[in-house]
């Protein structure tokens, strides 16, 4: 059965955060975060380069929303529920038809270590195996990339392993870690 994609959720609570589908008027707030974390982001996400631009916020938002109206993907920003902030991305993508998905995550370099990342990924795997009918929910993470492997851990991702030459970032390619996640971890929803 396939799910009823256009009646999915388009915000997801937590007990301090909003993830929230990206709409248009979030490019300054995409483009100030993405570039206030530049030096810590781009060695893993080429997408946030020393040159990033307003207008590359407002690609990436129309490029978000062309994969939710495609069924391809599902990005959602991520802000702080008491203050509204915008802290950073999250989102389920390559999606194949095996009903296997990666999960992404990225939180402003002034926010991170405050359990924000692990707080929305629990909340998005929740989403995917649930109103996305997924079976597992795959983080890849580059094997020099420490700081988003304790975010993996902290979210109670099963470690399956490295996969070599697995992500390939600025013309190299690298090892990852894999963690996944399914169903049977999220028995309640």
């Amino acid at each position: 059965m396939t799910p009823p994609f256009q009646s999915l959720p388009q915000r997801i609570t937590t007990t301090r955060l909003i993830l929230e589908r990206f709409k248009r008027s979030d490019a300054l707030d995409l483009f100030d975060a993405a570039f206030a974390s530049t030096d810590e982001m781009y060695p893993f996400m080429p997408w946030c380069h020393p040159e990033y631009s307003l207008e590359d916020a407002h690609e990436a938002i129309q490029t978000a929303l062309s994969n939710w109206a495609l069924e391809d993907a599902w990005a959602f920003t991520i802000r702080v529920k008491t203050t509204g902030e915008f802290i950073g991305g999250c989102g389920l993508n390559t999606i194949d038809e095996h009903r296997n998905a990666n999960l992404g995550y990225w939180i402003k370099s002034t926010e991170v270590g405050r359990g924000y990342a692990s707080e929305a990924t629990r909340a998005l795997v929740a989403y995917g195996l649930h109103h996305l009918q997924l079976v597992r929910i795959e983080i890849m993470i580059s094997t020099l990339n420490s700081a988003s492997m304790k975010v993996a851990e902290k979210s109670g991702a099963t470690y399956e392993g490295i996969a070599r030459n697995r992500l390939f970032l600025h013309e190299t390619a690298y090892d990852a870690h894999l963690f996944s996640f399914i169903p049977a971890d999220f028995p309640d929803g």
